[in-house]
C-alpha cells in the first residue's frame, strides 16, 4: 500500500509544480477558493476607473519627443516580414492590381 500513498503525494507534488509554472494556485485538499471569480475580467465604471489609463502609443511618445529618434521594433519586425513575403511572391498584391483588376484587363 505504501506505493499508493507516494503515487498521491508524487501526483501532487507534480500538480504544485504545474501551478507555480502556469500561475494557478495548488489546492490540493480541494477546496473551493475565490480564484474562479478574481479571473474574471473586470465589470463596471467605477471599478475601471480605478486602474490608471493606458500608457503612451509609440506614436504619441515620437510626436511628443520629435528630437529623439526612437525605432519601434515591432514595426520594424513587421516591415521586415512583409518585405520577405514580397519577395517570395506571398505578399499582398500593390493597389489595384488584384485577381478582379487582372480579369476586367482581359
Amino acid at each position: 500500500m505504501s506505493g499508493v500513498g507516494s503515487l498521491l503525494t508524487r501526483q501532487q507534488q507534480i500538480a504544485a509544480i504545474s501551478a507555480r509554472i502556469f500561475g494557478r494556485a495548488f489546492n490540493a485538499e480541494g477546496k473551493r477558493t475565490g480564484e474562479r471569480v478574481l479571473r474574471q475580467p473586470i465589470r463596471g465604471p467605477e471599478v475601471v476607473s480605478y486602474y490608471p489609463p493606458e500608457p503612451f502609443s509609440f506614436r504619441e511618445l515620437r510626436e511628443m519627443y520629435p528630437d529623439m529618434e526612437l525605432i519601434d521594433l515591432k514595426e520594424g519586425a513587421r516591415l521586415a516580414k512583409i518585405e520577405t513575403l514580397r519577395r517570395r511572391g506571398k505578399g499582398a498584391p500593390e493597389k489595384g492590381a488584384g485577381r478582379r483588376a487582372s480579369i476586367k484587363k482581359r
